[in-house]
């Protein structure tokens, strides 16, 4: 498996861990998005899905990939109204790939060089929503 899920407790955020390049993992993809899907049923508001992929090159053909998979709009992807995304990397391809995601899909990734800098994001819009 290429992939974790880790679900932080009494949050709305789940810290998830993808090993690039995508086409790497292509299978598993709808295996993640199946279940970010489950966990977003069971938050009444918005879960945030925090990618790290920090210490990963992203590549472009990472972005299609991205694209492509999120463009019919699966439950659970990035362009699920109830999942809120962010990306930790600090790869200087990392703001063509969300400047591409905004593109394409219409949806704002946020992205960070820490963990802890998206936890604090992710913590901040939390508070800000209660």
């Amino acid at each position: 498996m290429t992939f974790v899920l880790t679900r932080l407790p009494d949050e709305p955020i789940i810290v998830a861990r993808l090993q690039l390049p995508l086409d790497e993992s292509l299978d598993e993809l709808p295996v993640i998005t199946a279940q970010i899907a489950e966990m977003a049923d069971q938050v009444a508001g918005q879960l945030y899905v925090i990618w790290n992929l920090n210490g990963q090159a992203i590549q472009f053909s990472d972005i299609l990939l991205a694209i492509s998979e999120n463009q019919d709009a699966p439950p659970g992807s990035l362009t699920d109204q109830r999942v809120r995304t962010l990306v930790v990397n600090t790869h200087p391809m990392l703001e063509t790939a969300l400047r591409k995601l905004w593109q394409a899909l219409g949806v704002e990734v946020l992205g960070f060089a820490t963990l802890d800098d998206a936890l604090a994001a992710a913590r901040g819009e939390i508070g800000a929503q209660t």
